[in-house]
């Protein structure tokens, strides 16, 4: 009995230091993917904000390309507090629509 005790004592701290890996792991993807996200937010912004290329648009066009922007804004519906993954894919697809809404910009 002693032995079979010994052995579930060994693989209950195998699992836990396995877990305590995973835990790690998983902290340190969801940074990486946090600063990933966070930056091409800044890019997007920055590009927005950038006035000093001659190469914009027409004020026209850049007016539809903020309106084509926000309608990708508006179509989110983010619960963060639900911590979905559904919702960050969701953010990324806005993201990608956005950055092809103003390659022109």
């Amino acid at each position: 009995m002693s032995a079979a005790r010994d052995d579930v004592e060994s693989a209950r701290r195998l699992l836990v230091q396995r877990l305590a890996g995973v835990r790690a792991d998983f902290e340190e993807s969801a940074a990486q993917y946090t600063l990933r996200v966070l930056g091409r937010l800044a890019e997007i912004t920055d590009t927005i904000n950038d006035t000093a290329s001659d190469a914009h648009p027409h004020p026209h066009q850049r007016s539809a390309m903020l309106r084509d922007a926000f309608r990708c804004l508006d179509g989110l519906d983010i619960r963060a507090s639900r911590g979905r993954r559904k919702d960050l894919r969701a953010i990324e697809r806005a993201l990608d629509a956005i950055d092809a809404t103003l390659a022109a910009w």
